[in-house]
């Protein structure tokens, strides 16, 4: 998929979009050009991507600060750079790494308005707004959206009446709008997070790409890709109450895409920035 993705960008940028319009229904077949500009072009494809990812890590870096401090931050960005996954997914052309800068920009505009709420001492109605254009991000960053949404319902910040009075709307028009502009694309009815809902859940075929036990990405995939800051995690929820309000609907986001049989790492990765503010507490109130 990596490689489907940087063949399609890269032919945007030799022959422009309205070569590109009906390529996806045919074969790609080979580019005609030379070594060395699709390496470059290649490049800046891979480039542009990191760019958006890191200048939303970085909006969402600086909603952090506001709330935890300076020095706090330190720490945060300490242990996402140690990382592996943070910077091998970086700049890679899946779908998981399109859709990470759009849940770092909601969750950075969500906690603005909060930080705002909170200076003027009201309520705080706004999320839902947030949690309900949703639907505009790519379906697999759903999970972690709306465990935030359900998490935010249960301590009564929104109410469901308001979560309704947004979503359907706003749902409806956004789903009207994919499935008008794909439809005309793929030259059929189609509205793509449907089918992919069809293929991985209602028809359980995600299993033919191969199948993990289902506590896979609890004792396996988070630890390997936290290293050591994973022991760091108790502590944070321990010595920092307001962690536990990001790391609950974490884990509802992870317990959610472990009934699915096929697992990897990137199915996950939206998770791990707010399970490294946890772990950044952790260290900060050593």
């Amino acid at each position: 998929m990596t490689t489907l993705n940087s063949q399609v960008l890269c032919q945007e940028l030799l022959w422009g979009p309205h070569q590109l319009l009906w390529c996806h229904l045919q074969s790609f077949g080979h580019f005609s050009t030379s070594i060395l500009q699709c390496y470059f072009n290649e490049i800046l494809v891979r480039a542009a991507l990191a760019g958006i990812v890191i200048f939303s890590f970085s909006n969402f870096s600086r909603t952090l600060e506001e709330i935890f401090g300076p020095r706090w931050i330190q720490w945060f960005i300490a242990i996402t750079v140690t990382q592996s996954h943070f910077i091998f997914y970086l700049s890679r052309t899946l779908p998981n790494t399109f859709a990470l800068p759009l849940v770092l920009f909601t969750i950075y505009y969500y906690s603005i308005i909060c930080i705002a709420c909170m200076a003027q001492r009201i309520s705080c109605p706004i999320p839902v707004v947030f949690r309900g254009c949703h639907f505009n991000i790519p379906i697999r960053a759903y999970p972690i959206l709306r465990a935030m949404l359900l998490y935010d319902i249960y301590c009564k910040r929104i109410s469901f009446l308001e979560m309704i009075n947004i979503i359907i709307p706003a749902g409806a028009f956004i789903i009207a709008s994919s499935v008008f502009h794909d439809s005309i694309f793929w030259r059929r009815p189609l509205w793509p997070e449907w089918e992919l809902l069809l293929f991985n859940i209602v028809e359980n075929k995600s299993s033919n790409y191969g199948t993990s036990p289902f506590l896979w990405y609890f004792y396996s995939a988070i630890p390997r890709a936290m290293g050591a800051s994973v022991f760091l995690i108790p502590v944070g929820l321990y010595v920092d109450e307001r962690v536990r309000k990001i790391f609950i609907p974490t884990v509802i986001f992870v317990f959610i895409y472990s009934f699915l049989p096929h697992k990897e790492l990137r199915f996950i990765m939206y998770a791990f920035p707010f399970l490294n503010v946890v772990a950044a507490s952790a260290c900060h109130r050593m």
